[in-house]
């Protein structure tokens, strides 16, 4: 299975349907070689400007 990690149950629905992975469980849809799952809130974030150079500190 390929797993395909969402933000919101929305997003999920709509990939879903894209990959054709029908079968709707608790939290996630599945069928067709995929697993699209969703966790709410944000997955990934930037990091601090300081990060980059240092002289974004300030």
């Amino acid at each position: 299975m390929i797993p395909i990690i969402t933000e919101k149950p929305g997003a999920a629905s709509i990939l879903a349907k894209v990959v054709d992975a029908e079968t709707r469980g608790n939290g996630f849809f599945s069928g067709n070689g995929y697993f699209v799952f969703w966790r709410r809130g944000h997955l990934v974030e930037l990091a601090a400007p300081d990060t980059y150079t240092p002289d974004y500190s300030k």
